[in-house]
């Protein structure tokens, strides 16, 4: 890269935002209780951001592996009391960001044109994945160190009730049915579980009214058939009772069915996403390696898309550079060899 200038605020940049990011998982892992971690994510996506912009400029490839060598350095630090087993495996995965940064200078060199999305694309799913086991590394060696003290770490998930209805709302215009529009409504626990069976195909009139017809006694048939409209609300209500009941169980706490609907299933998602990540609840004989499987599974994915929004993002304020005139895309004419038989 001729712009020393620019090179030098990327790569100190990247090295910089990096460390930041290392140094506030350390502490969410080692002392605030695994608190904190928006930030540090933050940070990840700004510093892996720096980077692709200064892997697609950069030519020197000594210099890109030194940047993420050393940008990638922190996470050895999440060992702890096992600096020498995270050194290593730092060490292992950064032999495969070497080969990820070759593949993206390979790919550059060989298009007929500048493709940003696609240049990213042939290198930075394994730079996310060694990232990632990176930091489930981190993760496992934290678990590790509590287990010691016999004390085991849970996360935290709070996904917000705005972002469950967004969710819903989307779910109901690709698949829309009246059960997503009644949550969409923020109908009550019960007048939700009374919605659906007053839309079942089965009536519990008829049902009922079949019950009569069948009773023997002629008496209790008339008794029954006069106060129907009762039975019928009863056994409603029973029904209704026995729904929410088995949701109460799920979620663990008490309804009264007063509840929105889409409130108790906000919970309901929070529950089943910390038991997932957690390992369906952490326990002390969990091993940590279970532990730090199961954040790699479920960060791999988060990590995955905002890598493509990178690449996007990259790839548009790299038109814009190019069309001012602060990048200049020069056409070069290569010799090739060819055999001939």
């Amino acid at each position: 890269m001729k712009n020393k200038k620019l090179l030098y605020t990327l790569a100190i940049g990247t090295v910089i935002l990096f460390s930041l990011g290392w140094l506030l998982l350390y502490r969410a892992f080692f002392v605030n209780n695994y608190e904190g971690l928006f930030f540090a994510a933050f940070l990840y996506l700004c510093a892996f951001g720096f980077f692709y912009f200064l892997v697609v400029l950069e030519h020197n490839r000594r210099i890109l592996h030194l940047v993420c060598s050393f940008g990638m350095m922190g996470a050895v630090f999440l060992g702890k009391d096992h600096l020498m087993p995270s050194f290593l495996v730092w060490a292992v995965i950064m032999a495969s960001c070497v080969v990820a940064i070759e593949r993206i200078k390979t790919e550059q060199y060989n298009r007929i044109n500048i493709d940003i999305y696609r240049i990213l694309k042939r290198g930075v799913p394994v730079i996310g994945t060694a990232f990632t086991l990176l930091v489930a590394a981190g993760f496992y060696f934290s678990v590790a160190n509590l287990q010691k003290v016999g004390h085991v770490p849970r996360i935290n998930i709070k996904i917000s009730t705005e972002t469950t209805r967004i969710a819903f709302k989307i779910v109901d215009i690709v698949m829309p049915n009246d059960e997503i529009s009644w949550v969409l409504e923020g109908v009550t626990v019960d007048e939700y579980f009374r919605k659906i069976l007053r839309s079942q195909d089965i009536s519990l009139e008829g049902t009922v009214l079949e019950e009569i017809r069948n009773e023997v006694d002629d008496e209790i048939r008339a008794q029954r058939e006069a106060g129907i409209e009762r039975e019928v609300w009863e056994r409603e209500r029973m029904i209704v009772e026995k729904n929410r009941a088995m949701l109460a169980d799920k979620l663990q706490i008490e309804l009264d069915g007063n509840e929105r609907i889409d409130d108790v299933l906000n919970n309901l998602i929070n529950k089943r996403a910390n038991d997932l990540i957690n390992g369906q609840v952490i326990v002390s004989e969990m091993l940590p390696i279970g532990s730090a499987v199961a954040l790699f599974v479920s960060i791999r994915s988060i990590v995955w898309i905002s890598n493509v929004i990178l690449f996007w993002t990259i790839s548009g304020i790299f038109s814009i550079l190019v069309k001012l005139g602060k990048i200049k895309v020069v056409k070069e004419v290569r010799e090739i060899e060819n055999i001939e038989i």
